[in-house]
């Protein structure tokens, strides 16, 4: 007599065919392949985060590095000067393809992500001493169509990066504003150009 009750009582009629335990198998698997799918789905999500990241922060300087060409094109026309800090927008535009430029990723909303560095108002390119390090146009908190400043409304928002462009025409990301910088002067012994834009 079988401890079990009859009604769960393994009889030779009760047993598993092959086909029945191949399907049991198949059904496991394929719970367990969903299960490993879900959990490396949520430990990639602070990559893909991070790949975002990345990608919006390329723009940015990407961004930048066409307004910057578009400064110094600017500066070619008009006599080696770079345009007026209440203007800057407007002069850059017959240089510019296209005024996504002039957004932000990090904020699409804003239609002007960047401003310019008004100790370069109408200077003169030739008389910056250091280009390299002479701050041009900037990730700005400002958000306005000529918004310029002494980067006072720069800010960092791609993961505590912001981005810089300069007098030479690089860009970089950079944590925290640097030196606005003195007004370019005139070398010793210079003399404006005649009928040249002051």
């Amino acid at each position: 007599m079988s401890q079990y009750p009859e009604e769960v009582a393994i009889t030779p009629e009760r047993r598993a065919s092959p086909l029945m335990l191949f399907f049991t198998i198949i059904g496991g698997c394929a719970v367990l392949l969903v299960l490993i799918v879900v959990a490396g789905t949520a430990l990639m999500l602070p990559y893909f985060e991070g790949s975002k990241l990345a990608a919006r922060r390329s723009i940015c300087v990407s961004n930048a590095k066409q307004l910057s060409s578009a400064f110094l094109m600017y500066s070619q026309d008009w006599d080696d000067r770079l345009p007026l800090a209440n203007s800057w927008y407007d002069g850059a535009m017959p240089y510019v393809k296209n005024t996504q430029i002039f957004v932000c990723p990090a904020r699409p909303g804003v239609p002007n992500g960047y401003a310019f560095n008004s100790v370069l108002d109408g200077a003169r390119t030739d008389w910056v001493t250091n280009p390299a390090a002479q701050p041009l146009a900037f990730e700005s908190l400002l958000g306005a169509r000529n918004g310029s400043d002494l980067l006072q409304s720069f800010f960092t928002p791609h993961d505590g990066m912001g981005t810089m462009a300069y007098v030479d025409g690089h860009v970089q990301a950079v944590a925290a504003a640097p030196p606005a910088g003195k007004r370019p002067t005139p070398p010793p012994g210079t003399r404006a150009k005649k009928g040249a834009r002051p």
